[in-house]
């Protein structure tokens, strides 16, 4: 059985974006079925769609440090990876070693 959502912050995130959605489209209404003048209904709704970007932005930038924190982990990985294979090469053929280990010593 194949999962939709393989980890959890992808369930998170989701979760998250459906809140998000929603309080917006229920804002929209409550704002819209008001009985309020058309300049208050007006201003309600600039104020709204500018807390919504200011918290959108602020989501955006926690995704962003998280990638970059992410990508940094990954270079770290391939270049210790790469250090590792470098020192199990034999320097006379410049290929892997084959076989044994050449690190372990034979009693």
């Amino acid at each position: 059985m194949t999962d939709m959502y393989p980890n959890d912050s992808n369930r998170g995130s989701s979760m998250m974006m459906g809140f998000m959605l929603g309080a917006v489209v229920g804002a929209a209404v409550a704002l819209i079925m008001a009985p309020a003048p058309g300049h208050e209904t007006r201003r309600r709704l600039g104020d709204t769609a500018k807390k919504l970007g200011r918290e959108g932005r602020h989501r955006f930038d926690q995704a962003r440090d998280t990638l970059s924190g992410l990508s940094d982990d990954a270079k770290r990985a391939i270049d210790s990876g790469r250090e590792a294979f470098s020192r199990v090469r034999d320097p006379e053929t410049d290929m892997p070693f084959q076989g044994t280990n050449p690190t372990r010593t034979t009693p």
